[in-house]
């Protein structure tokens, strides 16, 4: 409503309030209205004092009290002039600052909403990547309203369908006995129905691996692992939209979903006790955003988003999709089911499916864990939390996803490091294990007080091993990873070491400091070990001729053996 204008509230009419608020008007930064129903109202704070940010504390210290204050009336006055029936949502959007848990948490506690650059990020990268406003503005709603009753309030949602039984395989976090060493498969009821278009739209999201950055996710899972809509498939004229209009007619294979509801399904289920008694009436009381996690078929229903968006009352929105609904899988089995149908049906993005592969953790096979245990560490690598990873800031490693963009949505470089080319060589490193593929073997092991335990500290001085590695040889030449655009922000230099083949070589030529400084015995300080075939690495990188740096990063000599070649090479 205010873009490039100024809007104010008039807050007279409450200065006879028992406790007034401590002005007679407020400007309101921002003012939206999204869907007829979600009002945001929008406080803007920016900092330009620190390039790296300054601490969001001392904002919280000056700032909480009369947003708090004044957070009451806004709403009052905002109902005042179009009545109680909107969602006023109330956001402190901020730039330059860095936010900790405790002080984001003070904002949740207060009934604010926080979005910083993280946010801001990620949902440009949906739409940079879905080019789906309304499905973008979805999942910014199964993000921040899950849980609320959004659209059940004095309404029900009534369905007839059936159950099956099924088998999932689960995982328990109890004392393992001998009988539970291995993963136990236990009996689940999967539930088959149908759904019209709008209905379903209103309370379905996609899962998705990269929103494990942002702060409020509460039961939210975390660990998602589905690929971003595809904004070539949702495209009006050729994509799925398309094919929806041209055939005027539902899809008719099932989607796969996961209820993430508070009331379990079970509950929601009322048994027909005729036939076989598999049938029954499904019954939903509350209704919110995100109370459905698409498993499989995402494209399929969120193919209707550019219909629905174009014309709300679309014919289209009352076609009938039918659904296979699990209730309340927990991570691992959701991350299952996901992978046992694209593996079986459709090829999957290679680094897309070893990022989900980390979800298995301690609990599985002794060749699961261990890739469980490198991608854990190639996401500490990647984590834009990691300070000390020299592969943040710029960004070198590529996403599965290929979303890219910076806090503004707008595109930027990545590096050509793959996740794939990092596991190659991490997860056969004997800093990972030296005997059966047991991680407990390996040398950067490093135990606790019980399995889990023992896997997140390894996790953690692997993470530390790799990042004080890499950090050095940056530091020694500081060109070979970064270059600048014209506007002289830091891009990855993908010319030079932002590729598979120097970072696989180097990994290689770690892993044979470790060998034979340590053979394979267990050491927590790995890099004082090898201190010393550090620093020579370290003086290479800092001497090297141009015509060395033609010859080492000519990756077009390698061929299909890079790597390997360029860890002999830098090794002679």
């Amino acid at each position: 409503f205010n873009n490039n204008k100024i809007l104010t509230f008039n807050l007279k009419q409450f200065l006879k309030f028992k406790n007034p608020p401590n002005c007679k008007s407020i400007q309101i930064d921002n003012l939206c209205i999204m869907r007829d129903r979600y009002v945001f109202i929008i406080e803007c704070k920016e900092t330009t004092k620190n390039k790296n940010g300054i601490n969001a504390s001392n904002l919280i210290k000056k700032e909480l009290s009369n947003w708090k204050d004044l957070q009451q009336y806004k709403r009052k006055r905002f109902e005042s002039i179009f009545g109680k029936n909107l969602r006023i949502i109330h956001v402190i959007a901020t730039k330059g600052y860095n936010w900790n848990d405790a002080d984001i948490n003070k904002l949740i506690s207060n009934n604010f909403l926080i979005l910083r650059e993280e946010e801001v990020e990620y949902f440009s990268g949906c739409y940079e990547k879905s080019k789906s406003s309304w499905f973008t503005f979805n999942q910014f709603l199964s993000t921040f309203r899950r849980g609320c009753n959004d659209f059940g309030a004095g309404k029900q949602l009534e369905t007839i369908g059936f159950r099956t039984e099924t088998k999932l395989s689960s995982f328990s976090n109890l004392p393992k006995t001998k009988e539970e060493d291995r993963e136990d498969i236990n009996k689940e009821y999967a539930y088959t129905t149908s759904y019209k278009v709008k209905d379903l739209l209103k309370i379905s999201s996609v899962s998705h691996h990269k929103a494990d950055q942002i702060y409020n996710m509460g039961k939210v899972l975390k660990n998602a692992y589905q690929r971003i809509l595809s904004g070539t498939r949702l495209n009006r004229k050729t994509g799925i939209p398309f094919h929806i209009e041209s055939s005027d007619s539902p899809f008719i294979n099932n989607l796969l979903i996961n209820y993430k509801g508070e009331k379990p399904l079970k509950d929601c289920w009322k048994e027909i006790s005729k036939g076989q008694k598999r049938g029954g009436l499904i019954t939903f009381d509350e209704l919110s955003p995100g109370m459905f996690h698409l498993i499989d078929g995402q494209h399929r229903l969120f193919g209707y988003c550019p219909l629905i968006e174009e014309n709300p009352s679309t014919k289209y929105g009352e076609h009938e999709l039918v659904v296979t609904i699990f209730d309340n899988l927990n991570p691992r089995q959701e991350a299952q089911v996901f992978l046992d149908v694209n593996k079986k049906q459709e090829k999957v993005n290679p680094n897309l499916t070893l990022e989900i592969q980390r979800m298995i953790g301690v609990i599985g096979e002794p060749k699961d864990q261990i890739i469980s245990l490198s991608q854990s560490v190639i996401l500490g690598l990647s984590n834009p939390k990691n300070k000390k990873s020299p592969f943040i800031s710029p960004s070198a490693i590529a996403n599965s996803d290929n979303i890219s963009t910076d806090s503004f949505g707008m595109k930027k470089q990545g590096g050509k490091i793959t996740n794939v080319g990092l596991h190659t060589y991490i997860s056969a490193s004997p800093l990972l294990y030296v005997s059966n593929k047991d991680f407990t073997s390996g040398i950067a092991y490093k135990s606790g007080h019980d399995d889990v335990d023992s896997f997140n500290n390894t996790v953690d001085n692997l993470v530390n091993i790799y990042s004080e590695f890499f950090n050095r040889i940056r530091t020694a030449n500081e060109k070979l990873w970064i270059k600048h655009d014209k506007a002289g922000r830091k891009q990855p230099n993908n010319e030079m070491m932002s590729s598979n083949i120097p970072i696989g070589g180097l990994l290689l030529l770690l892993d044979r400091f470790v060998e034979h400084e340590l053979g394979k015995k267990q050491n927590r300080i790995v890099i004082k070990a090898i201190d010393s075939h550090i620093k020579k690495l370290e003086a290479v990188f800092q001497n090297l001729s141009t015509q060395d740096e033609i010859n080492l990063f000519n990756s077009s000599v390698y061929g299909g053996s890079g790597p390997r070649a360029f860890y002999f090479y830098l090794l002679e």
